[in-house]
Order: structure tokens, then sequence, then C-alpha cells
């Protein structure tokens, strides 16, 4: 059986091209889980924090999270857990408080190809979303999207909306863009799709 624990600090350190003002990480050992109490890191006004374990070292599962990288702040409604074992990946249900919108999300992967998969989002910044990744979107607004994609006999299934109200397309304002398709296998369909101005 193994107990213990683990303190860390870190000051004034490079991770990559990441200068890290200040880090830290406070593990404890008890058996086959591994409590995570604190683990940080900040870098000027950027900062990630989380809490947690580390069930059977094949489940994470996330009390808290808390970030704010790019100028985008995100944190985690609830608990939720990520697990891997045997080439099959499961994260959530989780809920993520993304700005002034949200996202859920449950997540099932094989060989990290998607198994099934539920997302909902509300009021998602584009742009926020675009400088966390790095990407200049074409279009810009909040957006509102529902989805599932299922994968059965190797055939890839995916029903959903996508809506960005107060938006601009290359240049154009609009008011309302939505749009609503499936797809099956090779085939799409789309089922709706309209852009109201004013």
């Amino acid at each position: 059986t193994r107990h213990g624990s683990l303190s860390a600090e870190v000051g004034n350190s490079m991770f990559q091209d990441l200068n890290i003002d200040a880090a830290s990480l406070n593990l404890y050992f008890m058996g086959d889980t591994v409590l995570i109490a604190n683990a940080s890191a900040k870098s000027d006004n950027e900062f990630i924090r989380l809490s947690g374990k580390i069930l059977d070292f094949d489940t994470m599962a996330i009390d808290h999270i808390q970030s704010s990288l790019k100028g985008q702040f995100i944190s985690s409604l609830e608990p939720f857990s990520i697990s891997y074992h045997q080439g099959n990946t499961k994260i959530g249900p989780a809920t993520f408080k993304v700005n002034e919108g949200s996202l859920e999300t449950t997540l099932e992967l094989q060989d990290w190809l998607i198994n099934s998969g539920e997302l909902q989002m509300v009021n998602i910044d584009l742009n926020g979303i675009g400088e966390l990744v790095g990407k200049n979107f074409p279009i810009s607004g909040s957006a509102f999207a529902e989805f599932t994609a299922t994968t059965i006999s190797d055939q890839f299934s995916f029903n959903g909306s996508f809506q960005i109200r107060d938006g601009i397309w290359e240049g154009m304002k609009f008011d309302d863009l939505l749009f609503t398709s499936t797809v099956k296998g090779e085939h799409i369909t789309i089922e709706e799709m309209q852009l109201r101005k004013g």
C-alpha cells in the first residue's frame, strides 16, 4: 500500500516558451488514490488551478478547475471525471462557465475517434474562443449550439444546430444565423439555414 505526500513549488522559470511566475503542487498518496489538493500555475495575468483526485491510475476526478488564459475565463461548475482504459476515453458529463456563457459536454472516444458525444453551448463569444486557440475565425458573434454524435458499426452520425447572434460575417453585420444539419456516413443533409438582418 502506497502512502505519503508530495509538495513542490517553482518560481520564475520557463516551460517551453512560457515564463511561469509561480507554480505549486500538493499531492497525497493513499493506496490507489492520489489526492490532488492543489495544482496551480501563474504567468503574468494568466493562471490555471485545479483540485481533485486520481483513482486507480486510470481516472481523474476533477473537483474544480479554473483558468484565465488569453483573457478568457473558464471555470468548471460541478465536479467531473476523465477516464482512460484500453483505448477508451470518457469525459464528463462536464459543465463549464466560459466568460459570460456556458458549455456542457459528455464525450466517449475509442482510439481517439468519437464513439458518442453531446455538446451544448450557450452564449459563447467566438472572438474569445479564437483568442484562446490562436485562430481568427471568419465569423464573430455569440454562439448557441446543440450537437449529438455517435459511431455505430464504423458509421458516423451527427445531428445538431448552430446559431450565432449579433454577428459579423466577412464584414457583413447580421442579427441571427441559424444552421441545422444531420450527417449519416457519407450523407450530409442541411435541414435549415437562415440569415436574418434587422
